[in-house]
């Protein structure tokens, strides 16, 4: 709490510094037990100060979809291009469970869980089990590399642009890993699950 109150306190007395943005960042949104009404305070004073910050613009967007990812809501709607060159949208996502999840080539847990949901997807159907994934790599060929190495098939969004990714901020996912759960009426069930988690919620949903 100490740390928190501080860190507040150096962001509304330097609201024009970058350190204030990496501190809204990292101990208001990334934090384990993030505080989005205080982190939407702070960034309003950053932003009145840095209205020119590109960075700080994203984070904002982020907090506005991050607001709306809440158990019962509806999944905030999201469009992009996936990695083949495919639309794909929150439109797509009407199966009994539909997976949105972030991952990275350099982030082992993250890749796990693809490899989990691979399994998964097997198992119940791609009808019963829809998986639309977000890499944040850099590198999109990275991206592909890992995707045709574990025989990834569904949607892949990866446009190179990491943290700007468009549909990243539309959704509100700031981590990696990350997920969202919606049922077939697009209303979010779970989010941010671990592995075992995510697999039991999958389980109870489908059987």
């Amino acid at each position: 709490p100490e740390v928190l109150s501080e860190a507040a306190k150096f962001i509304k007395d330097n609201p024009g510094s970058d350190v204030s943005i990496y501190l809204l960042n990292k101990l208001f949104i990334q934090s384990i037990e993030p505080d989005y009404r205080q982190a939407a305070e702070l960034a309003a004073l950053i932003q009145k100060a840095r209205p020119e910050s590109k960075r700080l613009e994203l984070l904002v967007q982020q907090l506005k979809g991050i607001s709306q990812l809440k158990v019962g809501n509806k999944l905030p709607k999201f469009s992009a291009i996936d990695i083949k060159g495919k639309p794909t949208s929150s439109a797509d996502l009407y199966a009994k469970v539909n997976i949105i999840t972030t991952w990275a080539s350099w982030n082992y847990e993250s890749t796990s869980i693809l490899r989990q949901l691979k399994r998964m997807e097997k198992e119940y159907g791609n009808s019963r089990l829809k998986i639309v994934s977000i890499c944040l790599d850099a590198n999109t060929k990275e991206c592909r590399k890992t995707l045709d190495h574990d025989s990834i098939t569904w949607s892949n969004i990866c446009d190179g642009r990491m943290w700007e990714t468009k549909a990243l901020t539309q959704l509100g996912l700031g981590r990696v890993p990350d997920n969202i759960i919606t049922d077939s009426q697009g209303k979010i069930i779970a989010h941010s699950l671990s592995s075992g988690e995510l697999q039991n919620q999958i389980e109870k949903m489908l059987k």
